[in-house]
């Protein structure tokens, strides 16, 4: 039994898909790198200004998101203990061992 390829040159193709889709696919295959092109970076230069206004601002944007994710979980945790009312009493016991 022959194997079926799996690639099919664009002149072969069916003409089923629209022009667009096939526009581009012909276009894919006409773009595609001959050879490995590989980048080495040597260095980067950030002032060190510059560089820590970038993380006290990812810091600052991850303190909405840390609440939200609280919230999320609390309103989970509730949820379950709602559905399991035997949680609550687990819970009481971890928190108070006798």
């Amino acid at each position: 039994m022959d194997a079926m390829p799996l690639s099919v040159p664009v002149e072969e193709r069916p003409d089923d898909l629209p022009r667009a889709f096939a526009r581009s696919a012909a276009r894919e295959d006409t773009h595609a790198p001959a050879h490995d092109s590989s980048v080495l970076v040597a260095g980067v230069d950030i002032p060190f200004t510059r560089l820590a206004t970038f993380f006290l601002k990812t810091a600052l944007a991850a303190v909405p998101a840390l609440f939200l994710f609280g919230v999320i979980i609390f309103g989970m945790c509730e949820l379950l203990t709602t559905m399991f009312p035997t949680l609550l009493k687990l819970k009481i016991l971890i928190y108070m061992p006798s």
